[in-house]
């Protein structure tokens, strides 16, 4: 029972924090609200305040902020419609905004409490790739294939997408490094899951995992890719180093190329690194707030590069989570997460809630009918055309669109039942 309140409540939370900035921005543009409403179906409780009626309806799986004249060419000063284009855009545009607004805060809150997982290398495997190419613990990942890297969850992520790929990889080794067994430990009263796995596993604190065995395994640990200039052997064909080093004395950058290597003991790709499973806690309140711009980039761009494998058919209906088992997964993590506390339960639930908001921030700003992307879209077309399109055809086209939304909401809950309980 406590598992499915926590699901509403999270779920509940994310559409309210959308719904409501849909709402400010209409009421701070003259805009009338005819209803915000939390849920969708039959009204559960009603109260009329104003000019607007809030409402929480039986199913908790979405929400509204119906405004006036908003599919109608309206004449009422009070209409959507009867607005200018770039106000209508910011009310519409508020929504998903105010998603990636609430996954921010929660980010703040995560990477204070636990830290993140740094791209730094604890163990190097022998045999692999990345001790071929003399990389070392204590060496950190800075870019792979031009792309910058903040996090040991991008590593993992880059080698999922492109498991027999070589990789471009960026190191920066600090001068004098020792080879260690890279049990960095994590400050005392983190939160963050240590080497030893004490602590269930919430976001940015990572467990301790091969490269490989986190591809396979679906885990996140942190660790990174360094290589020493020269040290790849001739011929070897899976690690050689590039460019020059350059460094200030204290600190050298240079470049590897890493071609990931078949693993019998894990059936997968990797290119040899493990992770040290530790916390790195963010020294000062500006690099408090840059790492929660950080994790935010990380989890947009994850939900635009899985829409991409999706419509490449690189992802199948298996891996893809509709409400249904969403609920299940926040009902396990919940459990999972009880033992060690009410502390646990709430930066598991905020984890969850972070990585339910940016994707539903991106979700919406996706160009197709009904949704807020779509909106926008034609708000656009307007801003270019100074020319408004007839609202009732605009108006018809969103209702094709919700239709369709509504068939596909209907296979997605038919699949979740069918792959839980079939």
């Amino acid at each position: 029972m406590f598992s499915i309140l926590s699901a509403v409540v999270v779920f509940g939370a994310i559409i309210f924090i959308h719904e409501l900035g849909h709402f400010l921005l209409a009421k701070a543009n003259g805009i009338g609200v005819v209803e915000f409403s939390l849920g969708m179906g039959p009204r559960l409780v009603s109260v009329e305040k104003g000019e607007t009626r809030y409402s929480l309806k039986l199913l908790p799986f979405g929400g509204s902020c119906m405004m006036l004249g908003e599919d109608a060419n309206a004449t009422d000063p009070k209409a959507f419609n009867s607005k200018p284009v770039w106000a209508r855009i910011s009310v519409i545009a508020a929504g998903p905004f105010f998603n990636f607004l609430l996954a921010f805060l929660l980010a703040m809150v995560l990477v204070a409490r636990l830290g993140y997982d740094a791209p730094v290398i604890a163990q190097v495997r022998e045999g692999f790739p990345a001790a071929q190419a003399g990389l070392k613990p204590g060496d950190r990942i800075v870019r792979i294939n031009g792309s910058s890297i903040h996090f040991y969850r991008e590593i993992v992520t880059q080698l999922a997408m492109h498991p027999q790929e070589t990789l471009r990889v960026t190191v920066e080794r600090t001068a004098g490094v020792a080879d260690t067994d890279g049990a960095y430990a994590v400050p005392a009263g983190t939160g963050g899951s240590g080497a030893q796995g004490e602590h269930p596993e919430v976001g940015q604190a990572a467990s301790g995992g091969s490269d490989g065995g986190a591809v396979a395994g679906g885990d996140a640990p942190d660790g990174n890719l360094p290589g020493d200039s020269g040290a790849a052997p001739d011929g070897s064909g899976t690690g050689g180093v590039g460019g020059a080093v350059s460094g200030d004395g204290r600190r050298e950058r240079f470049t590897v190329s890493l071609t990931p290597q078949y693993a019998q003991d894990t059936g997968s790709y990797l290119i040899g690194i493990v992770s040290g499973g530790s916390s790195t806690m963010p020294g000062s309140v500006f690099a408090l707030v840059q790492y929660s711009f950080y994790e935010i980039e990380y989890w947009i761009r994850t939900t635009v590069q899985s829409l991409g494998m999706m419509f490449r058919g690189q992802v199948g209906a298996d891996d893809i989570a509709g409400p249904v088992r969403i609920v299940s997964i926040i009902g396990d993590t919940v459990e999972e997460a009880t033992p060690y506390g009410l502390g646990w339960v709430m930066l598991s639930l905020a984890n969850m809630m972070l990585l339910l908001s940016a994707n539903l921030g991106v979700m919406n700003l996706l160009p197709i009918p009904a949704l807020d992307g779509g909106r926008l879209l034609f708000l656009f077309i307007e801003a270019i055309r100074r020319k408004p399109i007839d609202k009732e055809k605009e108006g018809l086209v969103h209702l094709a669109g919700m239709v369709a939304l509504m068939i596909l909401m209907v296979v997605v809950l038919f699949h979740d039942i069918w792959s839980l309980f079939g």
